[in-house]
């Protein structure tokens, strides 16, 4: 029987935000000039995978995690390996990916991972 609550000693980071990106130069590039918006390339991958343009958002800000199946159709979209956009990475020793709060209710960044919460 698992532990649902169990403690991870690695999260997941992703190349999101630069896969859009170079996916909108790539748009301006074949429209000589027209121009593209990061939204525009949101909306394409959204329509793509079947979900929200919101889902992609929370997805390239690192708020939620895409599902496998997801993850894959995204990989698939952008022409690239699943593990070139999403990556295992181990957690920060130090903070574990938590902010400090301290004494005075101020929250901190970790000296350690400068408040990434992962070692790179």
């Amino acid at each position: 029987m698992s532990n649902r609550s169990a403690r991870y000693d690695y999260t997941t980071i992703n190349n999101l935000k630069h896969y859009i990106t170079m996916k909108r130069a790539e748009r301006v590039a074949e429209s000589e000039g027209k121009p593209f918006l990061i939204r525009d390339i949101e909306d394409d991958l959204a329509n793509y995978c079947q979900v929200s343009r919101e889902t992609i958002q929370m997805i390239k800000r690192m708020v939620n995690q895409p599902s496998l199946a997801l993850g894959i159709k995204m990989a698939e979209y952008f022409g690239v390996p699943v593990e070139e956009l999403f990556k295992l990475v181990p957690k920060c020793p130090v903070c574990s990916g938590k902010d400090e709060v301290g004494h005075d209710g101020v929250k901190s960044k970790c000296l350690s991972c400068n408040g990434k919460g992962y070692v790179a």
